[in-house]
């Protein structure tokens, strides 16, 4: 049953019930009626088998002159007819009987009084059903509430259901993807443990190619000791001028010598393997000249002859491959410290001796190789 027509069903019979108990001023029809025809404040009804029909008929006729004429019809009852107002009244029933004889004043006023406790009783009864008939129109509407909430609930159910039915769905979705994860988690646990064993061979590789690798810097470095003396050895005979004026389509060899014999002083016949400048001509700059001596003896009388070169515009020195330079660096400070301090301090080479012991001006420190490509001192003479 749909809400619209049980609410409508429910105030039909509910007002009909109104109706039937209930006049215009709110009193029940029936406590009316029956005040109006059966009591008055003059007499009292007797018991009904105390008389006779006739007697009651006629006398209760006589003697009720407030009963309206439409409602009693002299003459008319039957034994034990409705009672008074049947058919004037819609849907009333007269709650006694009545008898069809009429009764006398006598015996009228001579009618015990407990008539009175049974139209009070009969009263109360139907207030007491009147209150229930409203009770009932009260659970009616109340059913008819839980009814209208029940099918909002069912349509919540409804909705609640289809979620669970998404839910479940995407639970399954959310399975099948954790099972292709762990298949793939499988796959690549797998893989790093192929990983992890090649990455141990790796390091075991690298720990052996580790040591390789110290050991080939160790010879390495060796090495480069070994050519470090070489090229110095096959630079012991040369010489380096700087400062002599640089003279187009010069001869080399013939400016060397000049510059010996003018400068330096040196008249001894001095022979070359090769004499050359150094690098590209610039405008305006004067190239130094390298000569490679025939021997180390004539080399040696020129260097020793470098410090008449003092207050002039010349330089005279060594040529060094340039670690060995860069080492003689860092140890002319010491000499000159030395000799200040009046000690018998000589350079060779790349070692310092003072008081005829080798120095070390740091023996922390490791000596550095520079594996740069030799400088074109060296490039020039080791062509």
């Amino acid at each position: 049953m749909s809400p619209k027509k049980g609410s409508k069903g429910g105030n039909k019979r509910g007002n009909k019930r109104k109706n039937q108990s209930k006049n215009t001023s709110g009193e029940s029809l029936n406590k009316i009626l029956l005040s109006d025809t059966l009591m008055d404040n003059t007499y009292t009804i007797p018991r009904l088998t105390s008389v006779s029909p006739q007697a009651f008929n006629m006398d209760f006729a006589h003697s009720t002159p407030h009963t309206p004429n439409q409602y009693v019809q002299q003459g008319q009852f039957s034994p034990y007819q409705t009672g008074v107002n049947q058919g004037q009244v819609p849907g009333y029933v007269s709650p006694i009987p009545i008898p069809s004889q009429p009764v006398s004043m006598q015996s009228i006023q001579n009618a015990p009084s407990d008539l009175h406790g049974l139209i009070s009783n009969l009263s109360r009864k139907m207030d007491t059903m009147c209150t229930k008939l409203n009770k009932l129109d009260l659970i009616e509407e109340r059913l008819l509430k839980m009814e209208q909430t029940m099918v909002s609930v069912t349509g919540d159910l409804k909705g609640v259901q289809t979620k669970i039915k998404e839910m479940d769905e995407g639970l399954s979705m959310i399975n099948k993807i954790c099972e292709e994860n762990k298949s793939e988690v499988g796959k690549m646990k797998k893989t790093v443990k192929e990983i992890s064993d090649s990455s141990q061979e790796v390091k075991n590789e690298s720990k052996a190619s580790k040591e390789h690798i110290e050991f080939l810097e160790s010879e390495l470095a060796e090495l480069k000791e070994r050519h470090l003396d070489l090229q110095t050895r096959s630079m012991r005979e040369n010489l380096i001028f700087d400062g002599i004026p640089e003279i187009p389509d010069e001869d080399a060899e013939e400016t060397v010598k000049r510059f010996i014999a003018d400068e330096l002083g040196l008249t001894d016949e001095y022979k070359f393997d090769r004499v050359h400048r150094l690098g590209r001509h610039t405008p305006g700059k004067h190239r130094q000249i390298i000569a490679k001596f025939s021997s180390f003896k004539d080399k040696e009388a020129v260097r020793k002859a470098a410090p008449r070169l003092k207050g002039k515009p010349y330089g005279l020195n060594e040529q060094f491959p340039k670690e060995i330079v860069e080492r003689r660096k860092t140890l002319i400070p010491h000499l000159k410290a030395a000799k200040q301090q009046n000690k018998k301090a000589v350079l060779k080479v790349d070692k310092l001796f003072i008081d005829n012991r080798p120095f070390r001006p740091d023996a922390s420190r490791e000596r550095r190789f520079d594996r740069r490509a030799p400088d074109r001192n060296n490039a020039t003479n080791n062509r």
